[in-house]
């Protein structure tokens, strides 16, 4: 295994400060920017952890149904 897949660079923390403004700008609409702001962190979130952590479950798809052969 050649990368560090939760090693953060400057660009990544520039990221995330960045988000962390726009959160902060949509909890100040009121509840609905709160719900809104959870939503999206939700998915940004989850999306750039599968991301940096290389998970593709396509690749790992395997059948578990048994084939019987005819005697």
């Amino acid at each position: 295994m050649n990368s560090r897949p939760l090693q953060y660079g400057i660009s990544t923390l520039m990221m995330w400060v960045a988000f962390a403004a726009v959160n902060c700008w949509l909890c100040t609409l009121g509840a609905w920017g709160i719900i809104i702001a959870v939503v999206i962190d939700k998915h940004v979130v989850v999306a750039y952890l599968c991301w940096r952590l290389q998970v593709d479950r396509r690749v790992r798809a395997i059948s578990t149904v048994g084939v019987r052969q005819a005697a």
